[in-house]
């Protein structure tokens, strides 16, 4: 805490207001020792039809019989009454298409007292009348996705994420290949990947590979398109991906998966979670998985590189990743104690000009993590302390080009982060603050490298709501939300503080809505731009200048309803975040490459519409966007290299009852391979893929499930980068199987 107060000071009068804010924020009194009035807090759910736990319901009225007040729940099916006097109180909740439910709650004075209630669907279904499921919103604009509902083909975040409006994922290969993300039109070090709250992105390079990150085990993936550095910091300047792991508390205490596929594709996986106590307080989690791919394929090679057929070789992988988790849940706080491994071996097969057929690279990570969170919804705080290190080596005794080599890093992280919130009345205040230690020791980087890199942030935030969505408890027939948000950071690779500010107003009437937002962003240079050791035909640069968003400006608008027997939602977006000094590589007159700063102009939009059919079991759901990232000077002009201007994904899911059918289609537009130019450009292409998933039972409380997968089903030949071609169609077949509690 010293530290980081020591560090503001360095940035006064900014940097010491804000900390102000924060320990005023962070000392407010929690309820225990607050005069304040009494609230009740209501959790509505409803039972799932297959037996799960109960999940949270939204859009539920919640009233207080013989009163007044009432409120309507939540995206998480929750709602805070206030003003209630103490006594006996009848609570009753209401929502189309379900039976209405009353829990009789007693209130205290000055205290908070929690609630809860589960309704029932009606038997009989008036024609007419819909139940308008919760949007996939998340928070800040952001998509929630459920790594639990991801279609067979899908594995990895990556394979998730990629048919989000506005996100692309830049593939390497095949299975197990590396894969980054852009986010409208970003490079992959400006979008900032948290797992369980701790940055992932490489140590050198900034990017996060999220082929290493498996659904298996996740339980919720989050999508924040656009400047978010005043709420998450450095390398937030496109966009966040919010990643959180553990067990879904509906899946059962043992599960086991094994997986086979094309291009010698193996892997098994055991997981469990066992209570430690007899009121279920205390579990242990764990999980174990193996696996591993050759990896070899066939592909074309570009016309530019002579034509002709050749075959991806040097390509396999081998990973083995093992975690587990120690859960505390008691009243008002949760505790959670992670440790995870992972050992991952990689061939570097080189470009399509240059390929290898002994290029290895080997990495190994171990980390752990602690957690606390106490409070409730109105008033808590969070701590989180991790530690990770990080080991890899790049070889190749025998490279098609160049001596023998053989580099590696060593990386240590140390990082603390504190969150704190408190609620009065409409108005809801957070501040945070992180401090983050990074030891490097690499063969990749110069001897005048610098060997630690420090990062100390701090962050308030502020909303304040107006009216009401659903038009039943304030004049205003709507729920007007701003929200400002401010952060300054220090950081070893930037010369000055940078603050990062950030306004956002909603309007919500029901499932409609329009947002606007204003934001700034900031990515400091990478070490291995500043720092690369110098090698053949490459150059670093220790000049750069960190890469800003100085003012994104977003509209959104979402809007849902039913026609009959169809659901549907409505979504679109646009912006204009234009980046000073973005980091792009670029050869000399010598042919010799090396990072400068350029600026570029980035807009867009995207718009996207989801169809149900419940009756039926169909969704269908689609998204085009188009992301235009243009040089801003007057050397070069048109579209920057490798960023396509287009892109579009359709994906059908149908419940047969016995089977989910699975199908989603990825289109990606034209994109140019060299600065300023058409010369090579790569053509559009569009993939299809293709999934069955069966649930059986095998009685005596165990469960399972089959899923075949095909991807890239029309077998069409691509590249999304020059010289690292993508394999034809390929076929996964895997088996999980559970046992219920």
């Amino acid at each position: 805490m010293l530290y980081l107060t020591a560090a503001f000071s360095r940035c006064l009068p900014l940097g010491g207001v804000l900390w102000l804010v924060l320990a005023l924020v962070w000392g407010l009194p929690g309820e225990a020792d607050a005069q304040l009035p009494s609230v009740l807090e209501v959790r509505v759910t409803t039972s799932a039809p297959d037996g799960s736990e109960p999940r949270p319901l939204s859009g539920v009225w919640v009233e207080a019989l013989g009163s007044d007040l009432g409120g309507v729940t939540d995206g998480e099916g929750r709602v805070r009454i206030r003003g209630l006097p103490p006594g006996l109180h009848t609570l009753r909740a209401s929502h189309i298409g379900f039976a209405d439910a009353r829990v009789e709650v007693e209130l205290r004075n000055g205290l908070t007292t929690s609630a809860s209630l589960t309704l029932a669907a009606e038997p009989v279904r008036l024609p007419g009348i819909e139940v308008v499921e919760e949007s996939r919103r998340g928070p800040l604009g952001g998509v929630r996705l459920d790594p639990a509902q991801a279609p067979p083909a899908a594995r990895t975040v990556a394979d998730l994420v990629e048919s989000v409006p506005g996100v692309t994922v830049i593939r390497r290969g095949g299975p197990g290949a590396p894969a980054t993300v852009s986010i409208r039109g970003s490079a992959a070090d400006q979008v900032l990947v948290l797992v369980d709250g701790i940055p992932v992105n490489d140590a050198l390079t900034g990017a996060a590979d999220l082929s290493v990150l498996e659904l298996s085990d996740l339980t919720d993936v989050v999508v924040i398109p656009g400047a978010a550095s005043a709420r998450y910091g450095s390398g937030a300047l496109a966009g966040v991906i919010l990643v959180e792991t553990g067990r879904p508390e509906t899946r059962g205490t043992l599960a086991f998966e094994s997986r086979m596929g094309a291009f010698g594709e193996l892997g098994a996986s055991l997981s469990g979670g066992i209570a430690l106590s007899s009121q279920g307080r205390w579990r242990l989690e764990g999980q174990a998985r193996a696996e591993e791919a050759r990896g070899d394929f066939p592909h074309p090679v570009p016309a530019f590189r002579g034509g002709g057929e050749a075959r991806r070789v040097n390509s396999g992988v081998r990973t083995l990743r093992s975690q587990a988790a120690l859960v505390r849940h008691g009243e008002g706080a949760r505790a959670r104690m992670r440790v995870h491994a992972e050992k991952l071996e990689r061939g570097s097969p080189g470009t399509v000009a240059q390929p290898s057929r002994t290029g290895v690279r080997e990495e190994d990570r171990l980390g752990a993590n602690a957690s606390l969170e106490w409070g409730t919804a109105a008033a808590g705080r969070r701590l989180l302390l991790a530690t990770t290190s990080h080991s890899a080596e790049h070889r190749d005794p025998s490279p098609p080009f160049g001596p023998a080599y053989h580099s590696s890093t060593q990386v240590t992280d140390l990082d603390f982060r504190m969150e704190g919130w408190h609620e009065v009345g409409a108005v809801a205040m957070q501040a945070g603050g992180v401090a983050r230690s990074r030891g490097i020791r690499s063969t990749a980087l110069d001897r005048d490298a610098i060997r630690r890199v420090r990062e100390l942030g701090g962050w308030v935030e502020g909303s304040w709501n107006v009216g009401d969505a659903s038009g039943r408890t304030s004049r205003l027939p709507l729920l007007l939300r701003s929200t400002a948000t401010l952060r300054v950071d220090l950081h070893d690779l930037v010369d000055d503080p940078v603050a990062s500010p950030a306004l956002g107003l909603e309007a919500i009437r029901g499932d409609a809505r329009l947002g606007l937002r204003w934001a700034h962003g900031f990515s400091p240079p990478s070490p291995a731009d500043l720092f690369f050791q110098e090698g053949v035909l490459v150059r670093p640069n220790p000049d750069l200048a960190p890469e800003r968003v100085r003012g994104e400006w977003t509209v959104e608008a979402a809007w849902g309803g039913t026609v009959g027997p169809l659901r549907h939602r409505l979504e679109a977006s646009v912006f204009r975040a234009d980046v000073d000094g973005m980091i792009l590589w670029f050869p000399d007159h010598r042919f010799i490459w090396s990072p400068l700063n350029r600026d570029v102009a980035r807009r867009g939009g995207a718009a996207s519409a989801e169809i149900r059919w419940p009756d039926v079991g169909l969704s269908v759901a689609g998204s085009v966007d188009r992301t235009q990232v243009t040089y801003a000077g007057s050397t070069l002009s048109g579209q920057v290299a490798y960023r396509p201007e287009w892109r579009g994904s359709v994906t059908a899911r149908k419940d047969a009852g016995w089977a989910e059918l699975h199908g989603t289609l990825h289109s990606h537009g034209a994109r140019r391979t060299v600065p300023g130019s058409d010369l090579n450009r790569l053509d559009p292409f569009t993939t299809l893929d293709l999934g069955v998933s069966i649930p059986f039972d095998l009685g005596v409380r165990w469960s399972g499930r089959a899923e075949v997968a095909v991807r890239n089903a029309l077998d069409v030949s691509a590249a999304f980068l020059a010289d690292y071609p993508l394999p034809g169609r390929w076929w996964t077949l895997s088996v999980r199987l559970d046992r219920d509690r």
